[in-house]
């Protein structure tokens, strides 16, 4: 049936306002009612759609690889902050073709009800769908996805790597070739536009990011980036899989078609060519060793028109480890676990670096001057944030314990935080991930919102750890 509910945990697409019913309803068919595609997606971007002659925002929701993501615009405004909506899933009604507004278009309707004055609530699931075989391979054996939320941009030109080293908080200029790293950018008021990992090639850098972050990353460059020195194109069509793990190496050994091995040793931040059966030469996949941080396994760029090649090879390795493909929400299940912040839920433009956990990995010390620089080194040298990105656990046997992105916590009568990510593990329970003031130590107890007051551990990530 068209109009069954999917359910999605990501977030990437956008929806357009609603209209309520007057109260003289004219019925229509249950034949008309099944053609209305209803799904479920998470909003990954809300912006103010100034444009707009009502207050709306301008939504990306993130309906899953089969669809991927789409935008809308939606008249929440007077009842929704930005933050309360980026994480949130909401359900959309998908084929109802496009509309124009203000210039904008509005590729989905986002449903709701009427609040006493007239204002949209959204329609939200009660329930989160429950982790397959992926998940359980991530824990004990390989798994292996697709992310559809990664855009690679090429940058490239005869001062590529010096402008460059004037946006990022990574020494690019450092950087050897077939390298990569993590980095921020920043607004010179430290802010992040994008969380990129850089990988610096013989004649380009590469920046894996966010598709969320891609339309604020090239404005940012288009200011920021002489045109003379360096050039931005979308290397459309490259996609990035991921094999993740404790047995990525050896899944990774016989990509390489060296299963006698036993693993293949690929630092974090090495790149390397990794030919694939039906895939030699330029047609070779990159792969790159992730940052701890990140999760430990291995990254591939797989370039466009190879995606079938490539799929088949990388399926073929870990279904001969036991593994298996990891959805969507196993992955993002696995992320939260992981400690893993996201761009778009635990980085935006509402955070600082020293408040996530990615400091160490992304900023260097040492380098010359950059965009944002002089508030990352304030901080670093002479201050600190007031708040950090913690964990939360939630008591297993309520059984109704359950946040959401943008929940407020409080300690006491104070507000003490904000959510930023939630779910609810197999292995540990329902657990998230929030913004918590400095003061707060692990094993203080926090309430979520008073609609819910439900008590809430405040614990160190990852919580694998534990």
């Amino acid at each position: 049936m068209v109009a069954e509910v999917y359910s999605w945990p990501p977030a990437a697409a956008a929806a357009t306002t609603w209209t309520t019913a007057s109260p003289e309803v004219s019925n229509i068919s249950f034949d008309e009612f099944d053609r209305v595609e209803i799904r479920v997606g998470t909003v990954v971007q809300a912006e103010p759609f100034e444009r707009a002659r009502k207050p709306m925002y301008r939504l990306l929701i993130d309906f899953g690889p089969a669809i991927g993501s789409l935008q809308t615009a939606a008249g929440l405004r007077r009842r929704y902050d930005s933050s309360d909506l980026v994480g949130r899933q909401v359900i959309a009604v998908l084929n109802l073709g496009s509309r124009n507004i203000a210039g904008f278009e509005s590729q989905c309707l986002t449903l709701g009800v009427p609040d006493e004055e007239g204002e949209a609530i959204l329609l939200t699931p009660t329930r989160q769908p429950r982790t397959g075989p992926g998940y359980k391979a991530l824990h004990e054996s390989v798994a292996w996805r697709i992310d559809p939320e990664r855009v690679v941009l090429r940058v490239q030109g005869k001062g590529v790597v010096r402008a460059l080293n004037g946006l990022l908080s990574a020494n690019v200029a450092a950087l050897a070739v077939d390298r990569a790293t993590l980095s921020f950018i920043l607004t010179p008021k430290g802010r992040p536009v994008a969380l990129p990992r850089v990988l610096r090639l013989p004649e380009s850098v590469l920046l894996d990011v966010s598709r969320a972050a891609v339309g604020g990353l090239l404005d940012h460059f288009s200011v920021y980036l002489p045109p003379r020195f360096a050039r931005v194109d979308t290397l459309e069509g490259m996609t990035r899989a991921s094999l993740l793990g404790p047995a990525w190496p050896e899944a990774a050994a016989r990509l390489r078609r060296q299963p006698d091995t036993g693993e293949v040793e690929t630092p974090p931040g090495e790149i390397l060519t990794v030919p694939l059966p039906g895939l030699e030469g330029d047609d070779a996949p990159l792969a790159v060793g992730r940052d701890p941080r990140e999760g430990v396994g291995l990254d591939l760029y797989v370039r466009p028109g190879s995606r079938t090649a490539a799929q088949k090879a990388i399926s073929a390795a870990v279904d001969a480890l036991g593994g298996d493909r990891a959805s969507d929400h196993d992955f993002e299940t696995w992320r939260i676990e992981m400690g893993i912040p996201l761009y778009g839920r635990e980085i935006s433009a509402d955070t600082l670096p020293q408040e996530t956990s990615l400091v160490e990995a992304a900023v260097s010390f040492d380098k010359g001057c950059y965009t944002g620089q002089e508030v990352v080194a304030r901080i670093h040298y002479r201050g600190h944030v007031n708040r950090h990105l913690r964990g939360l656990r939630g008591d297993r046997g309520e059984g109704t314990a359950s946040l959401a992105p943008g929940d407020t916590l409080r300690r006491g009568a104070r507000s003490a935080g904000v959510v930023t990510s939630f779910c609810d593990s197999p292995r540990y329970g329902p657990i998230a991930l929030a913004y918590v003031r400095r003061e707060a130590s692990p094993g203080d107890i926090l309430t979520g919102p008073a609609s819910a007051d439900t008590e809430w551990t405040l614990s160190d990530i990852p919580f694998t750890s534990r």
